[in-house]
């Protein structure tokens, strides 16, 4: 239901006369224009009255009025997640090809659009080594990322996540022009946005700890600190404090370090659930012992549009039994 007609639905039921409902939105004849013709000039600022009147959350807006809130690129990323879902269970030929077909319209927008961008990013990261025509983030992808973000003078979500999504890919010197233009955040940033943040902050000190750039990681903590001072999260203050106490074990080999990791790991297991702590434990695993191995590499994980992490879900069934006997 478009939106004029849902607020003349709702100004209807609760009985109330133009004037009434869109007092200091409308006038008259404007909020006629706006009923009949859907023909307006509303203001960001004028939702939130229009809610309060017609007596409707965000949500219910939302779902009352689908097809204003779903855009071709919802439908896209949404029809992504089908052909993913259905290649890593299945990885039959067909699945491949729409893939291919799909990351090609991607690739055409990637550079006009922030979230085709991220999307196409999601699918490198997560396909380049399943698909040969999908190539791994390289350099000439940091400096599209480069060329692209210039123009920008505020950052916004998407921005965030592409940042987390790339940043294993680089090191801190690379990443370095970006970092100085995008931090520090407002503080009153949404909640979601500083999410995309830890992501990207998280992944790029495993990154770092896998390659002994401890400087580099004793700096992005103090960035994760900063951060955590104006969002009030145990769970993400559990996560900074198990990082930390990882860092200072692997460099001064203090064994209360290493207990402080343990005790954090378990009771993150009790507030993320399981899947996050043994990812901890396997990469912890991995640091201590100083073996090279690929998964553990990218330590935490891509970021999606939901927010949700990746990478735990690619460690094989083996590892988590080895770290369950840990």
């Amino acid at each position: 239901m478009p939106l004029n007609e849902l607020m003349k639905f709702h100004r209807k039921e609760l009985q109330l006369s133009q004037e009434e409902f869109y007092s200091g939105i409308f006038l008259r004849k404007s909020a006629t224009q706006f009923e009949v013709h859907n023909k307006h000039s509303l203001k960001i600022t004028d939702i939130p009255t229009l809610l309060d009147r017609s007596e409707l959350s965000l949500q219910e807006l939302i779902n009352y009025s689908p097809e204003e809130f779903t855009s071709e690129f919802d439908k896209d990323l949404s029809y992504y997640y089908q052909l993913a879902d259905t290649f890593f269970k299945e990885n039959n030929p067909k699945t491949k090809k729409e893939i291919e077909c799909f990351y090609q319209k991607v690739l055409d927008n990637y550079m006009d659009s922030i979230k085709y961008m991220n999307l196409y990013f999601m699918m490198k990261y997560t396909l380049s080594d399943k698909i040969e025509k999908i190539t791994p983030i390289d350099k000439p992808d940091l400096l599209d990322v480069k060329k692209k973000f210039k123009n920008y003078t505020k950052y916004t979500l998407f921005h965030y996540k592409i940042l987390a999504n790339i940043c294993s890919a680089f090191s801190y010197e690379e990443l370095k022009p970006l970092i100085d233009s995008m931090f520090p955040i407002d503080k009153n940033a949404p909640y979601s946005l500083k999410e995309a943040v830890i992501i990207f902050l998280e992944n790029f000190i495993g990154k770092h700890m896998f390659e002994k750039n401890y400087d580099t990681v004793f700096l992005l903590l103090d960035m994760y600190k900063d951060l955590l001072l104006n969002m009030q999260s145990y769970k993400y203050k559990l996560n900074y404090t198990a990082n930390k106490n990882i860092v200072l074990y692997l460099t001064t080999k203090n064994l209360s370090y290493l207990n402080k990791v343990v005790d954090y790991t378990e009771l993150i297991e009790d507030v993320e659930g399981p899947e996050i702590a043994q990812q901890i434990r396997y990469n912890l695993h991995k640091l201590i012992s100083n073996e090279n191995d690929e998964q553990a590499e990218k330590f935490i994980g891509i970021i999606n549009d939901s927010g949700e992490i990746f990478n735990y879900k690619n460690v094989p069934e083996k590892n988590y039994q080895e770290k369950r006997s840990d």
